[in-house]
């Protein structure tokens, strides 16, 4: 197999990808930006640090099997910044990976291109419904590397994950931990919607899967751990988890929907308690993938990764 290249290989996801790519003998190249810490030294990788013109970095490369592209933006900057971060840097990502002879590109997109609640499990061909500039972005990333792949001969693939968690996340799931390591109590609305979430050594091991595929492969799949949870399950997992003596306090949705204020996790418990589910049927058929980890065993991980931490 041929180097990989993997973007945002800092970040969250990125770190534990290249990782696992040096424990399966697989040359790795993480790209990181100019002034970004090195998340682990390895003599089977090589990092490049990228500049204002980010994918000139990779001029020269040869031997390129798979660039999977993990950096971009969520938030924080205005929507005209994201878009050129995540869709028109993208497209020159993929113009350059085609230019170096690259056989698959790899893009992580989101499940939030179909919308931000679900009625039922989404699958890769239910409606388009991005409602926020970050998921309206990556909408646009994924037709712009459609269109753009027409006519050419690299493979495509795009996926699309739920709420990304696991050692090293960052987010407001955090603040549920927080929480419970202090015993505090975890206030939440009466009902709630269950929610698909993919663990990260899950998400990696799948995209490792990809990369071990061999050519052709066009499409865009969800993945996630395929047990769905409420959020009252995921807290109460999560408080067995790490022995909390937390409880959890059950407030009626009017309060909420009245502007009902929790300290640390208003606006979280209102996104995390909607019905969000996806469908990972596709990948499991198609590509003969399923989840490593189970939940129990992700959530536990998970929880003795934030005891450590604190």
């Amino acid at each position: 197999m041929g180097k990989v290249v993997v973007t945002g290989a800092n970040g969250f996801i990125g770190g534990i990808l290249c990782n696992a790519l040096v424990q399966e003998g697989i040359e790795a190249i993480g790209v990181i930006r100019k002034n970004a810490r090195v998340p682990f030294n390895g003599t089977d990788i090589t990092w490049l640090r990228r500049d204002e013109q980010a994918w000139n970095v990779l001029n020269g490369l040869s031997g390129i099997d798979t660039v999977v592209h993990l950096s971009g933006v969520t938030s924080g900057v205005d929507e005209a910044l994201l878009h050129h971060i995540n869709v028109t840097e993208t497209q020159k990502l993929f113009d350059k990976a085609c230019q170096l002879g690259a056989k698959r590109f790899v893009f992580l997109s989101t499940v939030k291109v179909h919308g931000e609640m679900s009625t039922t499990p989404f699958t890769e061909k239910s409606p388009f419904n991005p409602m926020t500039p970050y998921a309206r972005s990556k909408f646009m990333a994924e037709q712009v590397l459609l269109e753009a792949n027409q006519n050419q001969g690299i493979d495509l693939v795009i996926l699309r994950p739920p709420a990304v968690y696991g050692p090293g996340m960052k987010g407001n799931l955090l603040k549920v931990l927080w929480l419970l390591k202090r015993n505090l109590p975890v206030i939440a609305p009466e009902e709630g919607g269950l929610r698909s979430l993919v663990y990260v050594h899950n998400l990696v091991d799948a995209i490792l899967h990809i990369i071990r595929l061999q050519p052709p492969l066009r499409s865009a799949f969800f993945v996630s751990d395929g047990h769905d949870l409420d959020f009252m399950e995921l807290v109460s997992n999560l408080i067995s988890c790490m022995q909390s003596r937390s409880r959890i306090i059950r407030l009626p949705a009017v309060f909420w929907r009245m502007g009902g204020h929790a300290p640390f996790l208003n606006e979280y418990v209102l996104r995390a308690t909607a019905c969000l589910q996806v469908s990972s049927e596709k990948i499991q058929q198609e590509l003969h993938w399923r989840p490593v980890f189970g939940i129990q065993d992700a959530l536990k991980q998970t929880a003795q990764w934030f005891l450590r931490k604190e």
